[in-house]
C-alpha cells in the first residue's frame, strides 16, 4: 500500500534538517517575509497535510526555474506545467495521513525528467506575520541521485491558489 511505503519513508522526514532549513529559510527571505528567522517548515500528519481534497495551487520549481499546477482530487496528487507551452501531466497516489506522493516525472512530453521516481512531501511555511503557504519538497528515497533518501534535491513553493 502506497501509504505504508510513505509511512516508512516518512521517517526520514519527521525532522527537517539544519540544511533543509537554512534553504526553506533563504526561499521565504526571496520571497519577501518579514523574519525569515522566524518562519518554520513543519509536515503535517493526521489529514492535517498543507494541501488537502480540492486543492490546487500553483508553485515556483526552485530547481527548474519554471512553474507547476499541483492539485489534490481524493487521494490523486496531479502536476502539470503552468505558464508555459508544455502539456505533460503525472499523476499519483497521495498519502494524506503522511503528506507525501511518489512522483514519476518519466512522462511522455517531460523535458529532462530525473531518472527515478522521487518523493514528494507537502510542508506548510508558517510566520507569525502571515498566512502559511504550502512548499513541496523532493527527494529520491531509492539512492539513485544521492545516497542520502533525506537530502533535499528541489522545493517547490506556492504562489498563488
Amino acid at each position: 500500500h502506497a501509504c505504508t511505503r510513505a509511512a516508512l519513508t516518512s521517517t526520514y522526514h519527521t525532522q527537517i534538517d539544519r540544511f533543509t532549513m537554512r534553504v526553506l529559510s533563504v526561499i521565504v527571505s526571496a520571497l519577501g517575509v518579514a523574519t525569515a528567522a522566524a518562519a518554520t517548515a513543519s509536515i503535517q500528519t493526521e489529514s492535517a497535510c498543507a494541501m488537502v481534497d480540492g486543492d490546487t495551487y500553483v508553485f515556483a520549481d526552485m530547481h527548474d526555474g519554471d512553474q507547476k499546477q499541483v492539485a489534490i482530487e481524493g487521494d490523486i496528487m496531479t502536476i502539470t506545467p503552468y505558464g508555459n507551452d508544455e502539456t505533460w501531466t503525472t499523476s499519483a497516489h497521495y498519502c494524506s495521513k503522511m503528506c507525501t506522493a511518489s512522483i514519476d516525472f518519466n512522462v511522455e512530453g517531460k523535458p529532462s525528467p530525473p531518472p527515478c521516481n522521487l518523493t514528494a512531501t507537502v510542508y506548510e511555511l508558517t510566520n507569525p506575520s502571515a498566512a502559511g503557504m504550502a512548499a513541496i519538497g523532493y527527494t529520491d528515497p531509492s539512492g539513485t541521485i544521492t545516497d542520502d533518501p533525506t537530502f533535499p534535491l528541489n522545493y517547490w513553493i506556492m504562489i498563488s491558489v
